[in-house]
């Protein structure tokens, strides 16, 4: 085959070409710029459709990618909305709080205050007012003996007796014990309330001796007299166990009382600023003390309530014709400075 057969078998007709399918040129190319330029512009268009595709399949990738962004930019947006909303609510509970515990404190340290405020008023009325005691004296001049039985109600009364201060004997008789006891000076058992005051007093009085009780209970059944010298005074004691004993007894009665020795004498100085209630066993001994009382220059009231008359000021009763208790152990005349103030 000669070149010139070779030549024509290589150039294409315009069908051909245009049936080829990478061929999509138009009529006016084909008249331009002839058969032989119709291969290469195929190829040419083949690559256009191929960055084609690539550019629709990467903006279909993009506009994939770009929707995931959103979606994880909203849930974001989302969450940190909450987030903020959970901050802002967890702020507020905390503020409401502290101001509750704010309010507590305050509430509290009102409450402290009011507290002090009334210790404060409560210690004032206690310092203006005086202050109660409440004891029961006793006192047995003489000797008394008892059989005992050995038993234990023996035993607890000579502890008891031996206790608040009395002088006891016990002799054996072989079948029995002799118990003896005695207490010449008044002594005094001091009491927390009304109760102890009663149990006292009863087993005082069972056991035979005299009594005096100070500031008894408001509803005793017992006659009282109530005493009172507000001003010092001063008497001369004709021994130191006279002035003693006398102390003994107005400090029994609630009274303040000094001995004061001067060599040649001794001075016994005594008050009782506020009124002050003794209770005494009977309405013949109530008599007797207020007799005595009157005559020691104080004041007394004595409640006849007991014996079916009424309270007077004042009233001498004499100390004659009263079995109750007697005072002659005591030597209370002494020698009275009518009120001389030694201070």
């Amino acid at each position: 085959m000669d070149m010139a057969t070779k030549e024509k078998e290589k150039i294409a007709t315009p069908d051909t070409i245009i049936r080829n399918e990478n061929a999509t040129c138009s009529q006016v190319e084909l008249e331009r710029n002839g058969i032989r330029t119709w291969r290469p512009l195929g190829r040419k268009i083949k690559s256009l459709r191929t960055i084609f595709n690539f550019d629709k399949g990467l903006n279909m990738k993009t506009s994939f990618v770009a929707i995931l962004l959103l979606s994880a930019c909203v849930v974001f947006a989302t969450s940190n909305a909450n987030a903020q909303q959970q901050t802002t609510q967890q702020q507020q509970q905390t503020t409401q709080q502290q101001q509750q515990t704010t309010q507590q404190q305050q509430q509290t340290t009102q409450q402290l205050q009011q507290t002090n405020q009334q210790n404060s008023a409560q210690a004032a009325n206690a310092a203006t007012q005086p202050q109660v005691v409440k004891k029961v004296g006793f006192r047995m001049a003489n000797w008394r003996t008892i059989h005992g039985d050995g038993t234990k109600a023996t035993t607890d009364l000579v502890t008891t007796l031996q206790k608040i201060g009395c002088e006891v004997k016990q002799d054996n008789h072989g079948n029995h014990t002799d118990i003896s006891f005695r207490c010449p000076s008044w002594k005094t058992v001091s009491v927390q309330n009304d109760d102890q005051s009663n149990q006292w007093h009863q087993w005082l009085v069972d056991n035979e001796f005299e009594t005096v009780v100070l500031n008894p209970p408001a509803a005793t059944k017992l006659p009282t007299v109530k005493i009172r010298m507000a001003a010092w005074k001063t008497i001369h004691a004709r021994s130191a166990q006279q002035a003693q004993a006398l102390k003994e007894t107005y400090e029994l009665i609630g009274c303040e009382a000094v001995v004061d020795s001067h060599g040649d004498h001794i001075d016994l100085k005594f008050r009782c600023p506020n009124w002050t209630t003794v209770a005494l066993v009977n309405s013949q001994a109530a008599h007797v003390w207020q007799d005595w009382l009157n005559k020691s220059g104080f004041e007394t009231q004595h409640d006849h309530s007991a014996d079916g008359h009424d309270a007077h000021a004042g009233h001498n009763h004499g100390a004659t014709g009263h079995a109750g208790h007697d005072h002659s152990h005591d030597d209370h005349s002494g020698h009275n400075h009518e009120g001389h103030d030694h201070k």
